[in-house]
């Protein structure tokens, strides 16, 4: 009995393990960020509200401006990770003015009234809308686009890599160079 609960024990920290490291933060190495443009009109900050953007039927894709890296973050105005990366881009837009950073807020959330299920429903229909349109399975939510118009990280990701590659890129000490 005593071997079994042992045999038991090991397995279950293995498991334990592997699931740690399958799910371990990967670094983003200093090669892989984007190299600055020789000419850019950049180092901006644009500001916008999921819902508005969902009205008008805007894509991530289309907020990406040619000629120079565009960074679309979906943040939350009161989440810790997202005011983290809004910090620090300031001294990042100052340093690469070939990047433009869109931060496009989420809705306040908050307490809300239904008068109906029908208008509980259509509420919860629109935020999966939203939520499909824009990739949202990670807040804040970060896309880096090229010069090209061409995603570098977040579209094809999933969860928070392109928060990551955004929070490594602004701490590089050279912003890349």
């Amino acid at each position: 009995m005593a071997m079994s609960l042992r045999l038991i024990g090991a397995a279950a920290a293995l498991i334990i393990a592997l699931f740690v490291y399958q799910h371990r933060a990967r670094p983003v190495s200093a090669p892989d960020f984007p190299r600055p443009l020789a000419s850019a009109l950049g180092g901006q900050i644009h500001d916008f509200e999921v819902d508005e953007l969902y009205d008008r039927g805007v894509t991530t894709a289309s907020l990406a401006e040619p000629g120079v890296y565009t960074v679309v973050a979906f943040t939350g105005r009161g989440c810790g990770l997202a005011q983290a990366l809004e910090q620090r881009m300031p001294d990042f837009l100052a340093a690469r003015q070939d990047v433009v950073f869109k931060n496009v807020h989420l809705g306040g959330g908050g307490v809300k009234f239904f008068h109906s299920r029908k208008d509980m429903q259509a509420w919860r229909d629109r935020q999966d809308g939203i939520r499909t349109r824009y990739h949202l399975d990670f807040a804040p939510k970060v896309f880096v686009f090229g010069p090209d118009r061409q995603p570098v990280v977040g579209e094809r990701h999933r969860g928070d890599q392109g928060y990551r590659f955004m929070m490594a890129w602004v701490r590089e000490p050279a912003n890349g160079r």
